[in-house]
C-alpha cells in the first residue's frame, strides 16, 4: 500500500491518492485533500470528486466529521450533490433546521455537540430553541431516551426525580431561563453531580453575558424567521415532509411561496409549522390544494396559533 500510495503522489493523481488514503484508513487525510479540489474542478471531474468526498465523510470518525460539516456544507451550496446526501446520511439530524441563512447556527452545533460544557440558545418566542436543543444532543450521538428537558420554575422536589432516571452523560435541556434566576441556585451543581450536560434556552432578545461556576458560558443566537425569509421554501419543504407529504416541490413550488413572505410571521418558525401543519390538514381530500391553503389561508390570531 506505501508503495501504490507513493507512486499516486509522484503522479500528481489526488483521486487515486485519496481512495489509497481512505482503504489504509486514513479517511479524515482523504478528505482534506479532496475538498478543495471540487471548486475548480471540471463538470467529469466533480462528479468523481463529489463521490469520493462522500465516501471519506462516511468514513470518518463522529468527532471528525462534525470537526468537518460547516465545510462540507458550502459544498453542498455550490451545488455538490453527493455533499447534500452525505451529510444527510452522516449527520441526519442537522437537516432538521432547514435554511442557507441557519448555517451559523449549524456550524455552531457541530463545534459543540462533542462538548460536556453548558450552551445557551437565545432568540425570540418560536424560533426553534427546543429544537436546536435536540438537534445537539443527537449530534452528540445520545439517544432521545437520554435527554429531558424541563421548565426553569420547575420545582427541584419535582424536577429531581426526572433526572435521576437519566443516566450520566445525558443532556438536560432548561427553557425559559430567563425567566427566574432561581435554577442557578442548583440546576448546575445536580448536572456536575448527575453527569449532565446543561442547555439553557432564553427567550429573550441579545442576553447577559452568563457565568456559571465561575465560567461564562457559550451562547448562541437563533435568528427570527422575518430576518430569515428567503429560507422559506427550504423550511416548508421541510415540514411539509414532516407531515408525510412525499412530494413537498410539486406539492407547493418554491417560486410561489417567496408570496409568504409578504407576511410578517411574529410567532417564527412556530407559527410557519401551524400554518404548514394545517395547510396539510385541509387538504386532506384534496392534496393538490396545498399550495391554496398555504398562500390563501394565512391566519392572523394570535402568534404562532393555530387557528380552526
Amino acid at each position: 500500500m506505501d508503495g501504490s500510495l507513493q507512486a499516486a503522489r509522484r503522479d500528481g493523481d489526488p483521486l487515486r491518492t485519496a481512495r489509497l488514503l481512505q482503504r489504509s484508513g486514513e479517511a479524515a487525510r482523504a478528505f482534506d485533500l479532496l475538498l478543495p479540489l471540487w471548486g475548480p474542478a471540471d463538470a467529469a471531474l466533480k462528479s468523481h470528486v463529489g463521490t469520493e468526498l462522500g465516501a471519506a465523510f462516511g468514513a470518518l470518525e463522529r468527532r471528525e466529521r462534525l470537526a468537518r460539516a460547516a465545510d462540507f456544507e458550502l459544498l453542498e451550496e455550490e451545488g455538490c450533490q453527493e455533499a447534500g446526501q452525505a451529510l444527510s446520511r452522516d449527520l441526519a439530524p442537522s437537516r432538521l433546521i432547514a435554511g442557507a441563512s441557519c448555517r451559523p447556527l449549524r456550524a455552531a452545533l457541530y463545534a459543540n455537540a462533542s462538548s460536556r460544557l453548558p450552551l445557551l440558545l437565545w432568540g425570540e418566542h418560536g424560533t426553534g430553541h427546543t429544537l436546536a436543543a435536540r438537534v445537539l444532543h443527537a449530534l452528540g450521538g445520545q439517544s432521545e431516551a437520554t435527554y429531558r428537558e424541563i421548565y426553569a420554575r420547575s420545582s427541584r422536589r419535582r424536577v429531581e426525580p426526572e433526572l435521576a432516571a437519566l443516566p450520566e452523560g445525558g443532556t438536560l435541556y432548561l427553557s425559559y431561563a430567563n425567566e427566574v434566576d432561581r435554577w442557578r441556585e442548583w440546576i448546575p451543581a445536580l448536572c456536575r453531580e448527575r453527569g449532565l450536560r446543561l442547555l439553557i434556552g432564553m427567550h429573550t432578545g441579545v442576553p447577559q453575558a452568563l457565568t456559571l461556576d465561575g465560567r461564562r458560558v457559550t451562547s448562541q443566537g437563533i435568528l427570527p424567521l422575518r430576518d430569515r425569509l428567503g429560507d422559506l421554501p427550504a423550511l416548508v419543504y421541510a415540514l411539509l415532509r414532516r407531515a408525510g407529504v412525499e412530494d413537498p416541490a410539486q406539492a407547493a413550488p418554491a417560486a410561489a411561496l417567496q408570496d409568504l413572505a409578504d407576511h410578517d410571521w411574529p410567532g417564527n418558525v412556530r407559527e410557519l409549522a401551524n400554518h404548514v401543519a394545517r395547510a396539510v390538514r385541509r387538504s386532506e381530500d384534496d392534496p393538490t390544494q396545498i399550495e391554496t391553503h398555504l398562500l390563501n389561508d394565512l391566519y392572523h390570531g394570535l402568534p404562532g396559533e393555530v387557528g380552526d
